[in-house]
């Protein structure tokens, strides 16, 4: 079967003017190298790096960093949300965090991470203190590779998750643990449990308040793929 490559660049796509954005952090962007940087989306959260460091493709953590900011305007309660992420693993570690915002009580908190045991390949949606019931497909993330990673969660329980554009699983959250997120601030590379941090590189970062499609999540990878790969 012959390889199918992706289409060619969208010229003009930036995902700051695409509907529901309410974060983007292009961490390859030459006007966010420091150490206090300004998401370029219309509520431009100012974000406090902590120990990554800047690269053409991104910030390259290494077990230690983060970069955290405020998460006002995020999703809250059950709200639907997408999140999608360009990122390039050094290995496959329990629970390493990519993204993380909320407080850190009962169910208020949401985590977007790799899943643990013999299964460290895989993505997984974590509520503090309740987890779902299943993650995703094998292969989700390869160390030393990049991919675009991501998930929607809608109405708190039913989550898809998504790589390189493709949806690979979904599962459906228990009612008794359906996410109720009470804002507080956001985390990326790390989460509220110590031991959480991510080793590689993280392109760029987008939340929507909204559920993305497949052909949506799609137009985002071909949009940014050339970057990457």
């Amino acid at each position: 079967m012959p390889t199918v490559l992706p289409r060619p660049v969208i010229k003009g796509f930036n995902p700051a003017n695409t509907s529901g954005c309410v974060l983007y952090l292009p961490l390859w962007k030459t006007s966010l190298q420091g150490s206090s940087i300004r998401s370029p989306d219309k509520y431009g959260h100012l974000c406090t790096v902590i120990g990554t460091v800047y690269g053409s493709q991104g910030r390259t953590y290494d077990g230690d960093d983060e970069i955290t900011g405020s998460d006002a305007a995020f999703p809250a309660g059950a709200s639907d949300r997408t999140v999608l992420m360009w990122v390039k693993p050094d290995g496959l570690k329990d629970y390493q965090a990519f993204f993380h915002y909320g407080t850190n009580t009962a169910h208020d908190a949401f985590s977007f991470t790799s899943h643990f045991g013999a299964n460290t390949d895989r993505l997984y949606v974590g509520i503090y203190l309740k987890n779902a019931i299943a993650a995703s497909d094998a292969g989700a993330i390869v160390a030393g590779e990049w991919a675009l990673i991501g998930l929607s969660l809608e109405s708190g329980t039913d989550v898809v998750y998504y790589k390189n554009g493709i949806a690979i699983g979904s599962t459906v959250i228990a009612d008794s643990t359906v996410a109720t997120t009470i804002l507080s601030s956001f985390t990326i590379g790390d989460s509220w449990n110590v031991g959480d941090t991510f080793d590689g590189i993280i392109g760029e970062v987008m939340l929507y308040s909204r559920i993305l499609t497949q052909g949506d999540v799609m137009r985002v990878y071909q949009a940014t793929i050339w970057r990457y790969l």
